[in-house]
């Protein structure tokens, strides 16, 4: 089995990777983590946006038209 990694994968590592950054720039500078820790919180957040309203899971809106329908679960 072939491991890939998707766009999506890359957004996730990128929100941690900004959070790991903001502790480490406070834990290893003058700086309170109080402060750093929000302030690389703000990559995370235009990440997020990012992915979510500039390029969003669908293609085009006629795939948010598609009726969804329910299935059973095995009990």
């Amino acid at each position: 089995m072939r491991l890939s990694i998707q766009y999506y994968d890359l957004i996730l590592l990128g929100i941690l990777a900004s959070l790991v950054l903001g502790f480490a720039a406070g834990a290893l500078t003058a700086l309170s983590t109080a402060v750093t820790v929000p302030a690389a919180a703000l990559i995370g957040i235009a990440l997020i946006y990012q992915t979510i309203f500039l390029r969003g899971p669908v293609s085009s809106t006629d795939d948010l038209t598609e009726e969804v329908h329910e299935i059973e679960l095995p009990k």
